[in-house]
């Protein structure tokens, strides 16, 4: 699945609840290799598992819907006929047409129960080779866990012989089933190289608001839907339930309001509870309380039961509680939803004397927890504590902590100054880390206390990263405006620095005034002097040059490594800087540590935006896999969190090498998504980042009008003016030489002449490494279309030259390929072709197929077959090769995917194409492989 971003806005007609399938791509696509296999007639078995409602059966009927081709047979477990010999061979058998059993007297009649299991499986194998004479055959079995062993073993005899058919087959299963049938099935389903076993994880938030527009519920909020996820683990069934029992609005609200179970689930849940004698029902309710893990001493304590043992039995043979695991006393809920079932039963009264009993039995730091849960009202010593807690936790910097702690302290605080102090400690710290959402949650309370400095400085910025540019404005100013008179210098420091942040996207020249009179103060602490530090180089970068921007980060280390956790967004911001020198090495190395720290969870103020920028330093030195999976991470990252500031430039970014790939829905999707988000905010910078994703599409397309429509843009956002701030970002390798490009292209040459006289000029004063290539490359083009071949020939040379210098393999590539033909133009047809060849090795190996396409249609013209592409990039996705290089080196599945911020079963879908299309089985095969043929 996309981010919601990249989600289309659509009507639909609302589906029925058990049509809706949604998510399940990535597995989807899996099946279908696996029948792709069968239908080549190379037999497969695929074990889903998962728990219940998970969403196993959705999966497997949506693959057989979309085979109409297969003959299917089914079957279903049940856990009354478990005992039943037999019991899932005759559900097969019943599903199958009558005229194949006639052939097989031992199934016409379903199989007695006497029946030799192996020579009932041997029939079942005839019928099984006898039906696939009209085709590719499905089985599908579900609930494999309620097998009868009799049907076990026959199945089983069946699968293993199955090699040169065309037979799916299909079983659905609730973990731990292997343990439970037996230990041939158990080498089957984990050996056999025919076999696959998936394990189904949760949907995600972006799956859940997709169910919830297709069952026509309305569109559900970024936060609600993780809300959602959260409290159903992703179960599809129980949250397609809540989805339709909630009332519009309910997973917006607070996030200490919990949610109920679905009520189908508390239909199956409450009759047991109340079957339970009174102390299991006691001991139940406080496990409950404690939560979805604990241990049966302090659950016994809680419940005040003398012994416990009687009373866990009786929870356990009701399936309410699971037994304890390992040498510990730790027990836990079958399923956490059927906890909050219990919770939704409790009273008010029975629910707070509970939590006052837990606060007495959990340690101190869970103790507050249970304090807040029987609050009644105001609580002067509960509000003391929290406070204490609050403060505690921000002096560690965990700012997320510390915010929920303050909003806490608010709610039972009864002293109004006190109060107001909180809440605005509240949101600040949730700002700290960038947390809209739950800011968002505090914004009503804050707005409701008296003018400050510190309130609108607060407000200020959340409508900065929510993109509220003009209110965030307004409220900024009024903060500096106030804070002497308030008493506030804290708050004038505050609202200087964010003036700053909000400026650099379109004032830059006041945004480093503003950044320097934040840094003037003593009010700002560590962390905030980091993030000066960050907008104070974009900004002297902007006004002046690059090169003069770095003096700002001369307190930090060079060696990135060793910059305090604390200056992580100053080390990216002189990452940036760094990339707008063209210093793309030293770039990579302050932007992959940030990067770093960012997965590792450190907090940072800026997280989308070295994930991001570093992937522009990637595609620079033609690391296009790396650089298109750390812009959809920057893009996640950013959606994730609700920050509306970084969609403009996060998607830019990352609609670059999906155009440049050809890839043009993906491409487009985020050209669209970066223009929408900058028109809303309106800041020049953003403005211009979305015109140049646009132009760069339109280049990769060879479409030149759709790059002036972008170039358009930039020049209405004052980024051609040619006064006030300059953008070395986009001088460098941004939207100026596509704009010439495009008017070389459409002939208007007088025109790109002049603006090519302006971008030189300006390339000069900013002191670009690659300007000169930049330059010679359009000023060949510009000769060669006016047809002095000599004068664009030299251009050419030069260029080439002036690229030996630059580490920049596209574009050094896009100079040979015009140069090659110019000299075809000129009659120069060995210097061309060898020159074209040169060229399309380069895009072929970057994966740049449009560009690809356009070399192959020149060496056709001169008579010359294209060559065969290289070939890695040609067989995987960028995902692939990303993972597949991650597991050479030496990774495990799991540290790939903390790498990648994806989860194990996702590396293990790639790794399995990766292998396949590698025809490489085992890890030592594919670092073997990726040697000889290095990804790009």
């Amino acid at each position: 699945m996309g981010t919601p971003a990249l989600s289309a806005d659509r009507t639909m007609t609302p589906l029925p609840p058990h049509e809706v399938f949604v998510g399940r791509q990535a597995e989807l696509e899996q099946l279908c290799w696996q029948l792709a296999a069968v239908r080549m007639g190379r037999s497969r078995l695929v074990v889903v598992e998962g728990e219940a409602g998970i969403g196993k059966s959705a999966l497997l009927r949506r693959l057989l819907r979309d085979a109409p081709d297969l003959r299917v047979i089914t079957a279903s477990g049940d856990e009354a006929e478990a005992s039943l010999p037999y019991g899932m061979i005759s559900q097969v058998l019943g599903s199958a047409d009558p005229a194949c059993l006639e052939a097989f007297p031992l199934l016409s009649d379903g199989p007695p129960p006497t029946a030799d299991p192996l020579a009932v499986g041997a029939a079942l194998l005839g019928l099984l080779g006898d039906m696939q004479d009209s085709g590719p055959v499905a089985m599908l079995i579900e609930d494999l866990q309620w097998i009868d062993k009799p049907s076990a073993q026959a199945l089983l005899f069946a699968f293993r012989r199955l090699i040169a058919d065309r037979v799916l087959v299909l079983i659905s299963a609730r973990p731990p089933v292997l343990r439970d049938i037996g230990e041939s099935w158990n080498r089957l389903l984990t050996t056999d190289p025919r076999s696959l076993r998936m394990r189904l994880g949760g949907l995600s938030a972006a799956e859940v608001a997709e169910m919830s527009r297709a069952i026509g519920t309305g569109p559900l909020s970024n936060r609600g839907a993780h809300r959602l996820v959260e409290h159903t683990g992703g179960n599809a069934l129980f949250s397609l339930a809540l989805l339709e029992e909630l009332p519009p609005g309910a997973l917006d609200g607070r996030c200490e309001d919990p949610l109920p179970a679905p009520e189908s689930l508390a239909a199956i849940i409450l009759p047991r509870l109340l079957a339970l004698s009174a102390d299991a029902l006691k001991l139940v309710s406080a496990a409950a309380i404690l939560g979805v893990r604990t241990t049966l001493e302090a659950a016994g304590a809680v419940a005040d039961v003398a012994d416990p043992t009687e009373a866990l039995e009786e929870a356990l043979t009701a399936r309410i509680l699971a037994e304890p695991e390992g040498s510990d006393d730790a027990i836990s809920f079958t399923h956490h939803l059927v906890r909050q079932a219990v919770l939704d039963n409790l009273g008010l009264a029975q629910r707070r004397n509970l939590h006052i009993a837990a606060s007495g039995v959990v340690e101190p730091s869970a103790a507050l927890a249970h304090r807040v849960a029987a609050a009644k009202g105001p609580d002067p010593i509960l509000a003391r504590d929290l406070r204490a807690a609050a403060d505690a936790a921000h002096r560690v910097r965990a700012h997320s902590r510390a915010g929920e702690l303050y909003l806490q302290a608010a709610r039972v605080s009864e002293a109004e100054v006190a109060r107001e102090d909180l809440l605005l400690s509240s949101i600040e710290a949730f700002l700290r880390v960038g947390e809209v959402a739950s800011a968002e949650i505090v914004r009503p309370l804050v707005e409701e206390l008296g003018p400050s400095a510190r309130r609108d400085a607060a407000l200020g910025h959340l409508a900065l990263v929510s993109a509220r540019s003009a209110d965030a404005e307004a409220l900024l100013l009024s903060a500096w405006a106030t804070h002497e008179e308030c008493g506030q210098p804290g708050a004038g420091a505050d609202a200087a620095l964010l003036l700053g942040t909000l400026y650099v996207l379109s004032r830059s020249g006041q945004a480093l005034t503003w950044t320097e009179t934040a840094l003037a103060t003593p009010s700002l602490d560590e962390q905030w002097t980091a993030i000066a530090c960050y907008t104070g180089g974009i900004a002297r970068a902007l006004v002046e040059t690059p090169w003069v921007a770095l003096e700002t980060f001369a307190q930090l280390p060079e060696a990135p490594w060793l910059v305090p956790p604390s200056q992580t967004d100053a080390l990216t911001g002189r990452g940036m800087v760094k990339l707008w020198c063209e210093d793309i090495v030293g770039a990579v190395e302050d932007l992959s540590v940030a990067a770093t720290r960012v997965r590792e969870g450190s907090q940072v103020h800026y997280p989308g935006q070295p994930l991001a920028f570093l992937a522009e330093a990637e595609i620079a030195l033609g690391r296009w896999d790396d650089a298109a999976l750390h812009a959809e991470l920057a893009v996640s990252l950013g959606h994730d969190a609700d920050r509306r500031w970084d969609y403009p430039f996060t998607h830019a970014i990352a609609a670059k090498v999906p155009a440049l790939r050809g890839d043009w829905d993906q491409a487009l999707a985020h050209v669209r998504a970066s223009e929408e988000a900058a028109a809303r905010f309106g800041a020049r910078t953003a403005l211009i980042f979305a015109a140049e994703a646009r132009c760069t599409l339109g280049f990769a397309r060879n479409d030149p009008a759709e790059v002036l429509r972008g170039a358009a843009v930039a020049l209405g956002s004052g980024g051609g003016s040619g006064t006030g701030d300059r953008e070395p970002v986009l001088l460098g390798r941004g939207w100026r030489p596509l704009h010439i490009w495009a008017l070389i292209r459409l002939g208007r040459l007088d025109e790109a002449a002049s603006t090519l006289a302006d971008f030189s000029a300006m390339a000069m004063r900013q002191q670009i490494p690659s300007g000169s290539l930049r330059i010679g490359r359009l000023a060949g083009m510009l000769a060669d279309a006016r047809g002095d071949f000599e004068a664009a020939n030299r251009a050419f040379a030069d260029a080439r030259q002036a690229s030996s210098a630059v580490n920049v393999p596209f574009y050094r590539a896009l100079i040979d390929l015009d140069w090659g033909r110019s000299l075809r133009k000129s009659g120069k047809h060995k210097a061309a072709l060898d020159t074209l060849l040169v060229a399309r090795a380069a895009l072929d190996e970057l994966g740049a197929r449009p560009f690809v396409a356009a070399c192959d249609a020149d060496l056709e013209a001169m008579g010359r077959p294209a060559p065969a592409s290289s070939g890695l990039v040609a067989r995987l996705t960028h995902q692939e090769a990303a993972v597949a290089r991650l597991v050479a080196q030496g990774m495990s599945n799991r540290e790939a995917a903390a790498e990648l911020y994806v989860s194990p079963k996702t590396i293990e879908f790639h790794l399995g194409n990766a292998y396949a299309k590698l025809g490489v089985r085992g890890r030592g095969k594919l670092a073997g492989a990726l040697r000889a043929d290095p990804p790009t």
